[in-house]
Formats: structure tokens, sequence, C-alpha cells
């Protein structure tokens, strides 16, 4: 008999649009993307150690120079990420920062390495994600304003309830109870649809 195995050969977007997709996760705006329109959204959760409100996360602005140019060169995750992107967007807006160039690396381990390399001068990185990466020769300059956590999602196709997958999320998140995750919270799609691309216009006349 066959025992069941992570397989790690399947890119993100290819899950997402999978009609066996019984439970995933993604960012906040890549609900609103075409990969992610046959996604329903069945919570979010209350992730540890985090200096902000239960079911909200933050991310690091971090670069290797100790100044900031003023106009600068960033790197993202991906162009749908709230943590590497939308973040990193919304507070160069905030301290009057123009964008010279936009590189998106894949991963938020690569936007570091791509700091290192000199490759750009600033990047944002998820405060959870961050505590798990090489953090040599990076240096955190600032946060960004908190937002939703990233939801956990279930493929429409599946014929599973989504209280029935959040009752088992809960009991999941219970039985380990110094893990990752320190709680779970009820949200829908229409909860993601505040301003996550309120800086696009901003971005597409960037100096």
């Amino acid at each position: 008999m066959n025992k069941a195995a992570l397989d790690r050969r399947n890119s993100h977007v290819s899950q997402w649009q999978s009609d066996k997709l019984l439970l995933g996760q993604c960012c906040g705006p890549d609900l609103f993307t075409a990969p992610c329109a046959n996604l329903r959204v069945i919570g979010r959760p209350v992730l540890r150690g985090l200096d902000c409100a239960p079911g909200e996360y933050y991310s690091h602005i971090v670069t290797t120079g100790e100044l900031l140019p003023g106009s600068v060169r960033i790197v993202a995750n991906a162009a749908s990420s709230r943590s590497g992107y939308f973040a990193l967007l919304e507070w160069l807006c905030e301290n009057g920062r123009q964008v010279s160039d936009i590189s998106i690396s894949g991963s938020h381990n690569a936007s570091l390495q791509m700091l290192r390399t000199g490759q750009a001068d600033v990047a944002a990185i998820d405060a959870c994600s961050f505590d798990f990466l090489d953090q040599s020769s990076v240096t955190i300059v600032d946060r960004s304003r908190p937002s939703l956590t990233p939801p956990f999602v279930q493929h429409s196709a599946v014929p599973l309830e989504v209280d029935v997958l959040a009752k088992a999320l809960v009991a999941g998140i219970k039985a380990v109870p110094h893990g990752h995750f320190a709680g779970f919270i009820s949200s829908t799609k229409a909860d993601y649809m505040a301003p996550q691309h309120e800086h696009t216009s901003w971005l597409d006349a960037r100096g």
C-alpha cells in the first residue's frame, strides 16, 4: 500500500485551481486574481507572537544599508502578495519614497538574497516568515501597517461544508497549543475587499 506523502512538485497556482483542493492558503489580494476565482474562504488564522490585533499581521521593512535613497529599487516575493508587495507600496507612499525599479523574486527568502547582492534597496517580509529566514546582513528599519492574515481557502467544487472544515481547523489548532497558529477567526472573501490595491494608481504613475 502506498503511503501518503507531501508532493512539492505542483505550483501553488495549480493547487489553487485544482477542484480537489480541500484546504489551502493564499494572500488576501490573491483572492481577486483569476487562479483563485473558484476558491472560497474558510477563515483566517491568529498568528502567535505578533504585536498586533488577533487575526492581523504585518511586515518588516528591511534593507542592507543604513539609509534609503529617495528613489528606491524594490523587490517583492510576488505581485499579488499582501505582505511583500502591497504592504511595501503603502509604506513607501506614506514615507514619501519614489520607486525607480521593481523586481519580483518568487519568495521572501529570494528577496532577502537580492538585497544582500545589491540588486534591490528595500523589501517587505512578513513578520512570521522572517523568523525562519536567513537574516544575515539585513536590517529592519520599520514595519508596515497591519492587515488581515492570509485566509484559509477551499475549492468551491469540494463537497464539504465550510463549517465542518472550520471546526476541524479549530480543533487542530487547539491540539498544538504552542504551534505557529494561536487561534482561528471566521472570515469571508468580502473581508478582504478593503483597499488591497489602493496604491496601484500611484505605482503606475511612479517617477
